[in-house]
């Protein structure tokens, strides 16, 4: 009876805020104690100068909650009771017994202890003079200013650095669009001079709600609305000339050559491959005893060699007439063996291989 009457009166002695939202729950000062009488036997650290708001936190994480009912700290996490010590007032007083009192010897010796530091500050008083006070400047007199006072950095929200944020890079696209673009929006990071005008007046409108960003942002935001009240104004888009449309029948002088080029060489390039079926010519190409010729003896080619050399080079010449006839630069001599191979990057520019080309592959 008399242990449950102990705790009963501790409690009951236990300091507990009287008002406000936290009324009737441990004041902060108790629950560190509770802490106190926990860390003699395990450790939960408490960093100096932390909140009530982080004790609890830090007491969560540790695997405790704040009884506040009964003043004690109990092991609790995830919903389940671990095996861990509850801390109560009991605790306390077996943890953290209250100091003994002073006995009259030790109430003595503080006195004279606290008598002779008082003495000692009174007789350093006395020898040590005070300094002379210090006159006041006459009106006349300019007197230096003292030194700027640092500014500190003040902290933002989300909200207010995001609106911050988002003026700076509207200002920066207005500052490039005068001092880089030349006012050309073509250029620039605006669609047209509505979507400009309408980045200016939202500059306007949130200027006054960014006295809490750095003073460089808003010195950003200030110089694009200057430069934009100069009259600066972006200059117009210039409309595009269009290309003369070209007349049906009438070609310009490279125009002129491809078409020819079309029309005369293919015809060449068609005999061939009907000469080259012929049996006779074949059979130059393999010995007397049907092999191919890998190397023809004294540097001689065999006929069917020197006739498919003949008409590449009928082609060659054909579009070194035609480009020289029309006035226009030469190819080079690769181009026609390319068109003769019937390869179709080079007949891309004359649109492609021709149909009646393409059939004989």
């Amino acid at each position: 009876m008399n242990f449950n009457l102990n705790i009963n009166i501790n409690i009951m002695e236990v300091k507990r805020y009287k008002a406000g939202s936290l009324k009737g729950e441990l004041t902060t000062s108790e629950i560190r104690k509770l802490i106190r009488a926990h860390n003699k036997a395990s450790s939960i650290k408490i960093p100096p100068k932390s909140s009530r708001e982080d004790i609890v936190e830090i007491l969560k994480k540790a695997g405790y909650v704040v009884n506040h009912e009964k003043a004690e700290l109990r092991p609790v996490s995830k919903g389940k009771v671990q095996k861990l010590k509850v801390i109560t007032q009991q605790t306390i007083a077996e943890e953290l017994p209250k100091p003994k009192p002073l006995t009259e010897e030790q109430k003595k010796q503080r006195q004279q202890a606290k008598q002779k530091k008082a003495g000692e500050k009174a007789f350093l008083k006395a020898v040590i003079p005070e300094p002379p006070p210090v006159s006041k400047p006459s009106k006349g007199v300019k007197v230096g200013q003292p030194p700027p006072k640092k500014e500190e950095p003040t902290k933002l929200n989300e909200i207010e650095k995001n609106r911050c944020i988002k003026a700076v890079n509207n200002a920066r696209s207005v500052i490039d669009l005068y001092e880089k673009k030349e006012g050309n929006i073509k250029d620039s990071a605006f669609s047209s001079k509505k979507d400009l005008m309408e980045t200016i007046k939202d500059l306007n409108d949130v200027r006054p709600n960014l006295k809490l960003c750095p003073k460089t942002e808003q010195d950003i935001v200030d110089k694009a609305l200057s430069l934009h009240s100069k009259g600066l104004t972006p200059k117009k888009e210039e409309p595009k000339e269009e290309e003369p449309k070209k007349e049906k029948g009438k070609f310009d002088a490279f125009d002129k050559a491809v078409e020819e080029v079309k029309k005369e060489v293919p015809p060449i390039i068609l005999k061939w491959l009907e000469i080259k079926k012929d049996p006779k010519l074949v059979a130059t190409l393999k010995d007397k005893d049907g092999n191919p010729i890998k190397k023809v003896k004294g540097g001689r080619k065999p006929l069917f060699v020197k006739e498919q050399e003949k008409y590449r080079d009928m082609v060659w010449n054909k579009v070194k007439e035609i480009y020289k006839r029309n006035n226009v630069s030469m190819p080079k001599k690769i181009h026609g063996a390319s068109l003769f191979a019937r390869t179709k990057g080079d007949w891309k520019t004359y649109g492609g291989l021709p149909k009646e080309l393409e059939e004989k592959k």
